[in-house]
C-alpha cells in the first residue's frame, strides 16, 4: 500500500473488482470448505458473522444480512475495528496516513484517488479485461509481451467457480452492500474511468 518505502525501484500494479462482487465472493468462499486459508481472519471473521462453522450448513448472504438468526450480526461485524469487512479498497489504496482509518471519510477516499493514479503504473479492471491487459502492455512490455498473447477472457480466467452454486444475493442485499461500501463504489468508478481514458489515448 502506499507509504510503504525502500530503497528498490519498483513498478506497482494493482487490480481491482466491483465492490459488491468482490464482497459476495469474499463471503462465500470464506466459509467454502475449499477455502485456502491465505487471509484466516477473513475467515474467523466471516465465520463469525455467518454464525457458521467449517462443515456446517452455509447461510445465505441474504439471512446473514436480514435473517433472525444472527439480527444485525452482519452489520456489526462488517464495521470491526480489528477486522473491517468494509471499504477495503479505499483502505488499501489510501495507505498508512491518519485519515486512512476512517475508511468511510472523504480524505480518504481522496488519498486513495490521488494515491493510485499517482503510485501506481497500472490499476487494472477485472471486469475489463482487455482494456487492462493492453495498458500492461503499453507500460511494461518486457514483462507483458503483446497484447494478443495475454489477452484474456473472464470466462477463461481462473475464478472460483463454487461461488455460483450459492444463490445470488438479493436486489436488496447488493443495494445494502453498495451502501455499506460507499467509498469502495465511488473509487471504483474512478478507477474505470481512468483505465478507459488511458486505454482511448493509446489508439490516438
Amino acid at each position: 500500500p502506499p507509504g510503504y518505502t525502500n530503497r528498490h525501484r519498483f513498478y506497482y500494479i494493482q487490480k481491482v473488482r466491483e465492490p459488491v462482487d468482490r464482497l459476495v465472493s469474499l463471503y462465500y468462499y470464506a466459509l467454502s470448505p475449499n477455502h485456502l486459508s491465505f487471509y484466516p481472519a477473513d475467515r474467523e471473521r466471516i465465520a463469525e458473522i455467518a454464525n457458521a462453522t467449517a462443515g456446517s450448513v452455509i447461510p445465505s448472504l441474504d439471512e446473514c444480512l436480514f435473517g433472525s438468526k444472527n439480527p444485525n450480526g452482519c452489520v456489526r461485524s462488517m464495521h470491526d475495528e480489528e477486522a473491517p469487512l468494509t471499504n477495503r479498497m479505499t483502505r488499501f489504496f489510501c495507505g498508512y496516513a491518519p485519515e486512512c482509518q476512517r475508511a468511510h471519510s472523504p480524505a480518504a477516499l481522496y488519498l486513495a484517488q490521488q494515491h493510485a493514479i499517482q503510485n501506481y503504473t497500472v490499476v487494472g479492471v477485472l471486469e475489463h479485461q482487455a482494456e487492462s491487459m493492453a495498458l500492461l502492455h503499453d507500460r511494461l512490455p518486457q514483462f507483458f509481451g503483446t497484447p494478443n498473447a495475454v489477452s484474456i477472457t473472464l470466462d477463461q480466467m481462473f475464478v472460483n467457480k463454487r461461488r455460483y452454486s450459492y444463490p445470488e444475493p438479493s436486489i436488496e442485499a447488493r443495494r445494502f452492500l453498495a451502501e455499506q461500501n460507499a467509498n469502495d463504489m465511488i473509487l471504483y468508478r474512478f478507477l474505470v474511468d481512468h483505465l478507459l481514458k488511458k486505454y482511448q489515448a493509446l489508439s490516438k
